[in-house]
């Protein structure tokens, strides 16, 4: 095994060796080495653990340091902390975001910016958990979702990595956000040792995506972890749209002496995120108060998901084909028709629409005065479902109403979405107002439109049953993606 490089840019001269997870060998040392919203999926077990919507705002965080906020912790000297983002002008992160920059920089692990764990972990058999003890029943699944905007708009020298972790430092996938001229690029890694030779794992690195800067950006790890080597995946999505498939980093705890010379037998589990800025030559101290805002923070574990059984194709329809998929379809139009909408034109007997994470994501202006930002995605079951919403109103006679409230239900089927919240108490006009929306991803001619509810059950029974009617508004600017 060879130590592999990369830079962040040339002409910065930032060099930064890549060291890979390490397990917390004693009580009171750091790890030396270094170590994914929601997917496609039904989850069918009541031992699913979620950790949604953390989106730093009052009274639950106060800005300042961090560490010790919620579950949150951050031991070291890293510039991370939670910041009023009034200033900044992503109306789609609310009043208070997590900043972290690369003022401080260092090689170690266990004392960055760690989120709140999830009860449950995810991995394979017998995957360490941050104490290095074998977790016996681990969830094969798991999810976690977050938004990233610049706080300059522009090339910082800015880079960060994100990556589900045991909350040691013990890293099972990676994700960098780097600054360049062009934009944020986006870097993927994985790691490979199809051979099975102890110490001759390889990291493979993949820029896989350019975000602009102007702009607050979505990233998912989906992780489905399988028992034995080479054959766990991890999914990236970058703004709804998946952006890489790739493997988790269990070969290199499998087949690598780095993480824990005296085992290298066993994965790690997945509980949190590490938000980490590696290497000490990398520092910034000029980004210091700068570097990047993290917000709308979910993670979630449970078990494998199964998708939903519809055609993707008009030849799946063909044939008979369409009696395959139940009492779906009446005839193979009904099918094609399906097919052919992208889901817009919904079947005779459409399926319960309980599919995990199906997504739906949108930033629009809908009059000069009123804009909507929205990243919810859909459960099954309202209780589970996870979003948040965000609107603004500048017209005089709503008197400056602008909120971001978290979604409680959210319905995907086809490319349509529907999601309801409450209006806060506290809002100027409409206080405590039951909302629901239908967005329509039609590509190029995307609609929006609300309705009202009397109170949160019949707002959750409109959503989920896909019946409230709505009067749309003109899309001026922005995008609906369904996924």
């Amino acid at each position: 095994m060879s130590l592999s490089t990369y830079r962040y840019t040339l002409t910065k001269g930032v060099q930064k060796v890549k060291t890979r997870t390490a397990l917390v060998l004693t009580a009171t040392a750091l790890a030396v080495g270094g170590g994914g919203g929601l997917s496609l999926a039904i989850f069918g077990t009541t031992h699913a653990d979620t950790l949604s919507n953390i989106n730093f705002e009052s009274p639950a965080y106060t800005t300042g340091n961090i560490n010790g906020q919620q579950g949150w912790s951050k031991t070291g000297p890293y510039d991370a902390e939670v910041v009023n983002n009034t200033a900044y002008g992503f109306s789609g992160l609310g009043s208070q975001s997590l900043r972290i920059s690369n003022a401080v920089t260092s090689g170690a692990f266990g004392d960055q910016t760690f989120s709140p764990a999830l009860s449950q972990p995810a991995g394979e058999a017998n995957a360490f958990d941050k104490d290095g003890n074998p977790v016996a029943a681990p969830q094969p699944h798991f999810e976690a979702q977050f938004d990233v905007a610049s706080t300059t708009k522009a090339d910082q020298g800015m880079a960060t990595s994100v990556s589900p972790d045991n909350g040691s430092g013990a890293r099972m996938s990676y994700v960098r956000l780097e600054d360049q001229a062009d934009g944020i690029h986006v870097f993927f890694d994985d790691a490979t040792d199809p051979s099975h030779v102890v110490n001759a794992d390889q990291f493979n690195e993949y820029d896989i995506a350019t975000l602009s800067y102007g702009s607050v950006h979505t990233v998912k790890f989906a992780m489905d972890f399988k028992n034995g080597p080479d054959n766990d995946v991890v999914k990236v999505y970058l703004d709804g749209h998946l952006a890489k498939v790739g493997t988790s980093w269990e070969d290199y705890y499998l087949y690598d002496t780095e993480s824990n010379p005296t085992s290298n037998t066993n994965s790690r589990a997945v509980t949190s995120l590490l938000f980490r800025e590696g290497g000490a030559v990398n520092a910034v101290p000029a980004n210091a108060g700068k570097g990047y805002l993290f917000d709308n923070v979910s993670l979630m574990s449970g078990p494998t998901p199964v998708t939903t059984n519809v055609p993707t194709s008009k030849d799946q329809c063909m044939n008979n084909g369409w009696k395959s998929f139940g009492t779906t379809f009446k005839n193979q139009g009904d099918c094609v028709s399906f097919v052919a909408s992208k889901g817009k034109n919904q079947p005779t007997n459409p399926p319960a629409p309980q599919v995990l994470g199906r997504t739906a994501t949108g930033n629009l202006t809908l009059s000069p005065a009123q804009t909507l930002n929205f990243n919810v995605s859909d459960t099954g079951p309202s209780l589970g479902d996870v979003g948040t919403v965000s609107y603004a109103n500048n017209d005089p006679n709503a008197l400056g109403l602008h909120y971001t409230v978290p979604t409680t239900c959210v319905n995907v089927f086809g490319n349509t979405a529907y999601f309801a919240y409450q209006i806060p108490a506290n809002a100027p006009v409409a206080a405590n107002v039951w909302v629901i929306w239908k967005v329509v991803d039609n590509g190029t001619s995307d609609s929006a439109g609300f309705t009202v509810a009397a109170d949160q059950a019949s707002a959750n029974a409109a959503c989920e049953s896909g019946t409230a009617p709505v009067n749309n508004y003109a899309i001026l600017t922005g995008d609906v993606v369904v996924l």
